[in-house]
C-alpha cells in the first residue's frame, strides 16, 4: 500500500544527540584514594590528650555541581559498639548507678545528644557546606577528636579517664605497648556526594 508516494514498511532514522554529563566523584586520604565506607580511628585518648585529627578528600572531576554529605553508620567508643539507624542510637546503662539513664532500659538519642555524654569532644565537620563546583570542586571532611585536660567536669573526666585506662590494660598483652594497635574511637561514615540538578 503506498501513501503519497512512500511504502507503509519504509524506515526512517531519526538523528537524536544527547550529551551524557560526565559523573565522577573521587575520595582520598592522603595520597589514597579511598572507597566511600570509611573509618577514622583514634587511638588513645586521656584529658590533656593532643588532638587527633584526620581528614578526607572529596574532588568533583565531573561536569555538574555536587554536594558532599555523610552518615555515621556506627561508633565504637572504648571497646562498646553502638549501632546508629536513621541519626539515633540506642543503648542501655547498666553499669553506671551515678548515671541519670542508669536503669531505664534502652535509650534513645540523637548521634549529637550521644556524643555530649562524654567529656572528650567528637566532632565531624564538612567544609563548604559540603558543595562541590565541576571539575575543580573540593570539599574535605574532618574528624577530630580532643579532650581538654579539664572539660569542665571533674566526675566525668575522672570516670572516663579510668574507664580508658582499663580498656587500654585489657587490650595490651604483657610487654606489648605498641600504640598503634590501640583503637579507642572508631567511627564508620558511609561519604554520598549527589548532584546538584539545575
Amino acid at each position: 500500500m503506498l501513501m503519497h508516494g512512500l511504502s507503509i514498511h519504509q524506515k526512517y532514522r531519526l538523528g537524536m544527540m544527547a550529551h551524557v554529563e560526565a559523573w565522577e566523584i573521587i575520595f582520598k586520604v592522603g595520597e589514597n584514594e579511598n572507597a566511600s565506607r570509611v573509618e577514622f580511628n583514634a587511638g588513645r585518648i586521656y584529658p590533656g590528650m593532643d588532638p587527633v585529627e584526620e581528614k578526607i578528600t572529596a574532588y568533583n572531576l565531573g561536569e555538574k555541581q555536587a554536594v558532599l554529605s555523610y552518615t555515621i553508620e556506627e561508633i565504637m567508643i572504648l571497646g562498646e559498639v553502638y549501632v546508629v539507624e536513621a541519626g539515633k542510637v540506642t543503648f542501655e546503662v547498666d553499669d553506671d548507678e551515678e548515671d541519670p539513664l542508669y536503669g531505664l532500659g534502652p535509650v534513645t538519642m540523637t548521634v549529637e545528644q550521644f556524643l555530649d555524654r562524654y567529656p572528650f569532644k567528637i566532632t565531624i565537620g564538612v567544609s563548604n557546606n559540603g558543595e562541590m563546583e565541576p571539575e575543580t570542586g573540593i570539599s574535605v571532611v574532618t574528624f577530630k577528636v580532643e579532650w581538654e585536660w579539664e572539660s569542665g567536669d571533674d566526675e566525668l573526666d575522672t570516670k572516663w579517664g579510668k574507664k580508658a585506662y582499663d580498656y587500654y590494660l585489657s587490650l595490651e598483652p604483657e610487654g606489648d605497648d605498641d600504640e598503634t594497635l590501640i583503637s579507642s574511637i572508631v567511627l564508620k561514615i558511609e561519604l554520598r556526594a549527589t548532584q546538584v540538578n539545575e
